[in-house]
């Protein structure tokens, strides 16, 4: 025990009496045994300044005491670890401290005789503090709030996974920890760089850190089989790199069954700029996820569930309007329901995607005619220029809507380049628009002899007066003509383009440019 708890003894000062007693001796449960029975003699304003000067095992004792003992004790203690109680008093808990051990204890401490529970729990370690020990006591404290905490962020304030790979304890008490954060909830949505999966309470029980396997395992790979929270078995990323949690519980509070009970780990957040949305789940599943997802620094999407609808994803792109690059491949484009925004990108500036798709977000929305006639201005805000400001490269597949998807892009005035794959003779034609402002074309996976025959040199000639550069990747070993035949292609096709006096200075076949 602290020096200070035994100088406030009784027995050291004989003859002194606790205020408003008279001189006569206390009844026998007035007052704590032990050295804490010194404590409460001496006033509120003294008690504090002893507090600070005692060991936390002390403080533990001490709040153990009484109410008042225990608001004084926890508030010192708190304060010795950088938190304030008043954060407490409106739920929320900001831990950063170089014992994150006490810390946690302290919490718990000062959490046992409140009233109001907490919502919110943000703890900063460094790197030096952080051990297994350390995150086996943030574990144990996680699973100890009941209820159940709204939102969590734990920052560690260096690349977990790097260092279990040399540590097999550290190892071990990661796992423990991702269990203990799905273990209260019967799905766990996990969002990482490169994708999302879900889980059961028990599906990363073998999920090896060191390995980045989930069932076990032991070469490291950037995908693993993991059991989905409907029992199937998918492939999906793997933690490549683990520095911060931030988990948010549940997906919606106002949300029918079971969303009202799913839990959301993100996995560095700050530095998530990649997502993949891929793994198959159900339209009303994927609405619940993406509704609940916020990431700040997401740049480049890429969507190939054919479960999620345009409603969807048109809600979480136009939440994010940061994004500059979206890889859309899922064939849904269906019609956006009455109250959903068109989507708006402003810093989109790369759109690889199906045609429906390109159709569905270029056309004009129905309610630009109804604001035509209230207001201009918002209606031109309406028009995909205005949308999509910045987007200056498209890229097509082939499909029947080509010719209608051309039309459209032709109209979008900030586009410079543009890329399609799979060019028959059918899509060919002398009706295709102009493209004013395109100065790069990219015509990928068509045999070269083909869009000879098909008059490509011509339509060039029409449709992009103001292009300077020409990639064809077709693949030879796809082909069957040999090199001489190709060279003779090729120089006849650039001889062919500049017969037509397109301006065009750069030729690029399968990356190699034309120095013919």
């Amino acid at each position: 025990m602290s020096f200070l708890l035994k100088w406030t003894s009784p027995t050291r000062h004989r003859g002194l009496s606790p205020p408003g007693t008279n001189g006569e001796r206390p009844a026998k449960r007035a007052l704590p045994s032990g050295p804490e029975r010194g404590l409460a003699i001496l006033p509120n304003e003294l008690i504090p300044t002893i507090l600070t000067r005692v060991d936390s095992r002390s403080l533990f004792r001490v709040a153990q005491v009484s109410r008042r003992f225990n608001e004084l004790s926890t508030r010192s203690w708190l304060q010795r670890h950088g938190m304030k109680p008043s954060q407490l008093s409106s739920g929320q808990a900001v831990i950063h401290s170089d014992f994150p051990e006490e810390a946690f204890a302290a919490l718990r401490c000062a959490l046992f005789l409140r009233k109001n529970p907490l919502s919110s729990l943000s703890c900063v370690m460094t790197p030096s503090v952080v051990t297994a020990n350390a995150i086996l006591k943030l574990a144990s404290l996680i699973s100890w709030f009941n209820p159940r905490l709204a939102t969590t962020e734990l920052d560690f304030g260096a690349d977990m996974i790097t260092q279990s790979i040399t540590t097999k304890p550290l190892a071990r008490t990661l796992a423990n920890l991702f269990c203990v954060l799905s273990s209260d909830s019967p799905t766990t949505v996990f969002v990482l760089k490169d994708g999302l999966f879900t889980c059961r309470p028990d599906a990363l029980r073998r999920w090896s850190p060191a390995t980045g396997h989930y069932e076990g395992g032991w070469s490291e790979s950037n995908y693993s089989n993991v059991h989905m929270h409907d029992g199937s078995r998918q492939k999906v990323p793997t933690i490549r790199s683990l520095q911060r949690l931030s988990i948010k519980y549940p997906l919606h509070s106002a949300a029918p069954s079971p969303f009202n009970k799913w839990k959301l780990v993100v996995v560095d957040v700050a530095s998530l700029t990649d997502l993949q949305l891929s793994v198959k789940l159900l339209p009303h599943e994927w609405a619940a996820i993406l509704d609940a997802l916020t990431l700040p620094a997401l740049v480049c999407v890429g969507l190939w569930a054919e479960a999620i609808g345009t409603a969807t994803s048109t809600r979480f792109f136009n939440r994010h309007p940061q994004i500059r690059t979206i890889k859309y491949m899922s064939p849904a484009a269906d019609a956006l329901p009455p109250g959903c925004a068109p989507l708006r990108l402003p810093a989109l500036e790369t759109l690889n995607t199906l045609v429906p798709y390109l159709v569905h977000i270029l056309a004009v929305p129905d309610d630009a005619a109804s604001c035509a006639e209230d207001d201009a201005s918002a209606a031109d805000a309406l028009i995909a220029p205005h949308r999509f400001s910045r987007l200056v490269q498209i890229e097509l597949r082939p499909h029947a809507r080509l010719h209608e998807a051309l039309l459209l892009a032709s109209a979008h005035a900030p586009l410079r380049a543009l890329t399609l794959w799979s060019l028959s003779p059918t899509y060919l034609t002398p009706t295709w628009p102009v493209f004013p402002s395109v100065r790069l074309l990219t015509l990928n996976e068509s045999p070269l002899h083909v869009l000879l025959a098909a008059g490509l040199p011509v339509l060039l000639a029409h449709a992009f007066p103001s292009l300077r550069r020409i990639e064809l990747n077709y693949a030879w070993a796809n082909t069957d003509v040999g090199v001489k035949q190709m060279e003779r292609e090729q120089r006849a096709f650039v001889g062919a383009v500049r017969e037509k006096n397109l301006g065009v200075g750069v030729f690029m076949f399968d990356g190699r440019e034309w120095s013919g």
